[in-house]
């Protein structure tokens, strides 16, 4: 196995091809091959940084329209929030969420910058996910005994909320 020095002064930089890859494809590797392949995550992820949301403007105008032209009229029922899914927007003005952390717990952050933890946590996409995304590793960095990420309400349970109980005026 390569290091992160030794594979880009032979020139090989990881490409995200190689790394963003379903559970069909690793399911039936023998354990050296699976061994490498997380090595080759953790790679990619030392050489590209933390997996921020990064959204273009055009992207983040789509999410925020999404948000606007969303109907609140269904969200609260019998005083229970009905979930909702409006994209990465909020997360996308806040990455400084990531290294929050919630009492005596780890934050994401911490779990992603400290090598052990990372494979850690990379071992377990590779055993309980379906696939490896800048998402599935965002997801996993939160689910590793010891680590908590903050939390907030969705936008849309917001309107929603002040919505039906906000002074309308």
């Amino acid at each position: 196995m390569f290091t992160l020095r030794q594979a880009t002064l032979f020139g090989n930089k990881i490409v995200r091809e190689d790394v963003f890859k379903s559970k069909k494809d690793w399911e039936s590797m023998e354990p050296t091959t699976l061994e490498a392949y997380a090595n080759k995550i953790f790679l990619y992820y030392r050489q590209e940084g933390f997996p921020y949301y990064n959204l273009s403007d055009r992207k983040k105008m789509y999410y925020f329209r999404q948000l606007r032209e969303f109907s609140c009229k269904n969200l609260v029922e019998n005083d229970v929030i009905n979930q909702t899914m409006h994209g990465p927007l909020a997360w996308s003005y806040f990455p400084h969420a990531w290294s929050v952390r919630c009492g005596s717990f780890l934050s994401p952050m911490n779990v992603f910058t400290d090598d052990k933890l990372f494979k850690k946590a990379i071992h377990k996409r590779l055993k309980i996910g379906s696939f490896v995304s800048d998402a599935s590793i965002r997801k996993i960095l939160r689910m590793v005994t010891g680590a908590q990420s903050e939390g907030h309400a969705r936008p849309s349970w917001e309107r929603g909320l002040y919505t039906k109980s906000g002074d309308s005026s």
